[in-house]
């Protein structure tokens, strides 16, 4: 019988195989095996460093999606760990409980909206009721439109009675940060002479009820008794305004 000398596997004619012995034949001593190369078994270094870099995102869009479907407290991290095909221990290397899982899928949904409406607070040129109008319009797309706030919303309303340090954690990265943000609002507009004292600047909070409550309108009744957005928002403007804007030193006395 001949021998080959080409391997099947070489990579092509006068190409030196993996396992090639220095006389240069490709025949291998009997009884070893080919090693299979470096480069066909391991990812290059820079590739297994975005893989890395993308799997917290992935654990977080995962963890979410359990939370949403089981509740808090029913989710497991085993699940959680094999929609990404990761073991539950290679899981605790990201987020070391749940609770940590949790408060990271919050901060995930809420940090770019907070980062956004702050860097429009700081940089507005315009009016502040021109201001105060694109925030709000901001905070009907995401609290209204956006499914993730809506269905944390859901989560926190069915499981913060049983497990209040959610709630504690979303007044304390959420609401607290929104309320300061709507104060700077507020002072902005009366430092301008834009706003008068009302009810509404003690109250700032009254800015964000129709938000909530046309989202908490939406978890319930979704497309089965749907309202007109865009009207909602005109209507919410109008009250809101009616009750902050001062009057024009020029505007004519009536009668």
């Amino acid at each position: 019988m001949r021998v080959r000398t080409e391997p099947l596997s070489s990579p092509g004619k006068g190409c030196k195989s993996p396992g090639a012995t220095s006389s240069g034949t490709g025949a291998r001593p009997s009884g070893t095996e080919a090693k299979p190369s470096g480069t066909q078994t391991r990812r290059p270094g820079g590739q297994r460093r975005r893989i890395k870099a993308k799997r917290p995102a992935e654990i977080l869009d995962a963890a979410f999606e359990e939370f949403v479907l089981n509740g808090y407290a029913a989710t497991r991290l085993d699940d959680v760990a094999a929609r990404v095909g990761l073991t539950k221990g290679a899981l605790y290397l990201y987020f070391p409980s749940k609770m940590e899982l949790f408060k990271a899928v919050v901060r995930s949904c809420v940090q770019p909206i907070m980062a956004d409406v702050e860097q429009t607070l700081a940089t507005f040129q315009g009016s502040t009721r021109d201001l105060l109008a694109a925030l709000l319009d901001n905070a009907y797309q995401h609290v209204f439109g956006n499914r993730r706030e809506r269905e944390l919303i859901r989560l926190l309303m069915s499981e913060g009675a049983k497990h209040p340090e959610l709630t504690a954690f979303y007044y304390a990265e959420v609401v607290v940060r929104s309320l300061a943000l709507l104060d700077r609002v507020i002072a902005r507009g009366l430092d301008s002479g834009e706003f008068r004292r009302s009810a509404v600047t003690d109250m700032p909070l009254v800015l964000f009820s129709s938000c909530v409550h046309a989202s908490c309108w939406q978890l319930l009744f979704g497309d089965q008794h749907s309202f007109d957005i865009d009207k909602l928002k005109r209507a919410h403007l109008e009250v809101v305004f009616s009750s902050l804007l001062r009057a024009p030193a020029s505007e004519p006395d009536a009668g």
